[in-house]
Formats: structure tokens, C-alpha cells, sequence
């Protein structure tokens, strides 16, 4: 989906953004993560949900990041239409419990799902798993690759 050969048009959850800019921890891999997508031909997808949560939590240096892209013309914003997602979602079959987390991160799996490569960056594994059950009872959900800050992006795909 990416215009250049070998791009990736990716979901970066706001978790990403959050961390990277802390000196302990995993925050370097996200670091290094943030500048694959910045120097090489990838590019981030960018929903009004995520934007919110991007404003809230991004660190310094993902400021100098997100900077950084817009003016690369890397950001690529995305108008969801969210409405029949959290029907299913509600219809599902999953306890009402589970609902809430999943409706918090249905943007991320939307965005990837209808204007990307399928693939969202994220630390949350909570996320993660509860989408990957909720693809028992929905199968489309289920194709969406969760990638953390232990996942290598790639320089560029093979064309």
C-alpha cells in the first residue's frame, strides 16, 4: 500500500511514542524503531483517535520525530469511519468486560486494516491479544501483524 516500492504505510500506537523518549528500559529499541520508519521509505498513518492520543503521550524526542516526518510529507492522515466496528465489536460474543480495551485500540486495527499495510506498532500486549481472540469470533480482525519494539522494522521489502 506504501507509493514507493518496498514502503510500509504503518500504525504507530501512542505507547510507542510515550516510551521512546525515556532513558531506562526498552526506550532506545523504540528510539531506533521511530528512526527506521524517519530514514527509510515507510510511513506512519495517522487517524483523528490516534492523533489524540499521539497529542497526550508523545514524548520530547517523539516530538522531534513526528516533526520531522510531517515535514517529509511521512504522515499520511486517515478519516475512520468507526461506527459499524464498535457494532461488531458489541455483538461479538466476547464478555462485556473485554469490550472496553478493545473499543480503545479499535482505531489502531481500522487504520491498518482499511489504509494500510496491516501492520500496528505497539507495546501493548493486552492489545494485541485481545485482538487476536476477537479474531476467533470476527476472522477480519485477524489480519493485522502486532509488531513491538523487539520487532526489527525492515530497511525496505523486497519488491
Amino acid at each position: 500500500m506504501g507509493d514507493n516500492p518496498g514502503s510500509l504505510l504503518l500504525v504507530v500506537d501512542a505507547d510507542i511514542l510515550g516510551v521512546a523518549g525515556h532513558s531506562e528500559g526498552h526506550a532506545s529499541n523504540l528510539r531506533d524503531v521511530l528512526q527506521t520508519i524517519l530514514t527509510v521509505c515507510h510511513r506512519v498513518l495517522l487517524s483523528e483517535e490516534a492523533r489524540s492520543e499521539w497529542d497526550r503521550h508523545a514524548s520530547r524526542f517523539a516530538r522531534t520525530w513526528w516533526t520531522a516526518m510531517s515535514s517529509r510529507g511521512k504522515i499520511r492522515p486517515v478519516t475512520l469511519q468507526l461506527a459499524s466496528h464498535v457494532e461488531a465489536l458489541a455483538g461479538c460474543g466476547l464478555p462485556p468486560e473485554r469490550l472496553p480495551n478493545l473499543n480503545k485500540d479499535l482505531h489502531l486495527v481500522v487504520a491498518a486494516l482499511e489504509y494500510g499495510d496491516r501492520i500496528v506498532i505497539s507495546n501493548d500486549k493486552r492489545a494485541a491479544g485481545g485482538f487476536s481472540e476477537l479474531a476467533r469470533a470476527i476472522p477480519a480482525y485477524g489480519g493485522v501483524a502486532w509488531w513491538d519494539s523487539n520487532h526489527p522494522i525492515p530497511p525496505r521489502l523486497s519488491s
